[in-house]
């Protein structure tokens, strides 16, 4: 396998992360970050969303370039398993003499999408609204390449033990008109070059998952995705790089991927307290705790927006 060598993210070399105080909490003395199930994501009819602008893309396309009408069949087809809860994917086998990678199609009944969501927005009273409500929360600035390095470390483990990931699953969301014109824009240059990425390892969720309805778009968001089958699930397996974990939230167990080893201190560079935190105990309290944590480096500032 050869090394993965650039880590760019393009425009989006800072990223933002806000959370709830618990949430900041865990990350930093438990060294893991957390993935959500897109099943459970704030918005429950995100993914059908997806599904509808994907097949709205498929079938213009059809119209559009009918020369390649092979490929968006074969989508199609790989839409309709997914609605039938079935996931198509390579296995990697062994490892050809040309530093290829032999892989075997297989199906799964049983897979899990996961992903984190981040955003550009540094400083933002609909993200503070959204994420700390009345729990006043932290935003945590985030080196863009780092975390890639640490995407990457996570997805290649997998690789080692015989799962392959496409690296496709990182990248800004897209809203409305954008979403199907990204879509189109996506496959046709995959048409053209004869790259079919369906059996990438849940490749299709790279346009289920990243596709919003336009009332969103204000979120600016960016988002990192990771799809497991039940085998990757496996304690064995997993053991060295994360674990299912469930959460109580007013009832209902919400389950997540927490990822181990986080290196916070290589990742976050900045974490700044909610606006509607006025206590001055809220920094003293963040800087100490940081400092106990050998993470005193990491500067601390306090939103500059007003809340009256």
């Amino acid at each position: 396998m050869s090394e993965i060598q650039d880590y760019g993210m393009g425009d989006f070399k800072t990223l933002y992360h806000y959370t709830s105080a618990d949430g900041l909490k865990s990350i930093i003395e438990n060294k893991t970050i957390r993935f959500s199930d897109y099943r459970f994501l704030n918005d429950i009819d995100e993914i059908e969303y997806g599904k509808k602008v994907f097949r709205q893309a498929l079938d213009e396309l059809r119209n559009e370039v009918s020369q390649y009408s092979e490929y968006i069949s074969q989508w199609e087809d790989e839409l309709q398993a997914i609605e039938q809860g079935k996931i198509q994917y390579l296995k990697p086998i062994s490892l050809a003499e040309n530093g290829a990678i032999n892989c075997s199609r297989c199906t799964s009944e049983n897979y899990h999408y996961y992903l984190l969501s981040l955003t550009t927005l540094s400083d933002n009273k609909d993200m503070w609204n959204m994420y700390s409500g009345n729990n006043p929360g932290y935003r945590i600035k985030i080196n863009g390449n780092e975390l890639m390095k640490y995407f990457y470390s996570i997805r290649d483990s997998f690789l080692y033990k015989g799962f392959l990931f496409s690296s496709e699953h990182r990248m800004q969301v897209f809203y409305g008109e954008d979403a199907k014109k990204f879509i189109k824009n996506s496959l046709i240059a995959d048409f053209s070059i004869g790259n079919l990425l369906i059996t990438q390892f849940g490749a299709i969720f790279k346009y289920l998952a990243f596709t919003k309805d336009e009332a969103f778009r204000s979120e600016n968001e960016y988002r990192l995705g990771f799809c497991f089958v039940d085998e990757m699930e496996k304690k064995e397996i997993n053991k060295d790089n994360a674990k299912k974990v469930f959460i109580n939230k007013n009832g209902t167990l919400y389950p997540y991927m927490e990822f181990t080893n986080f290196p916070f201190s290589k990742i976050v560079e900045e974490i700044m307290i909610s606006p509607y935190n006025k206590s001055e105990l809220a920094e003293i309290g963040l800087k100490e705790f940081l400092h106990e944590n050998n993470l005193e480096h990491i500067k601390v500032e306090k939103s500059k927006i007003r809340i009256r």
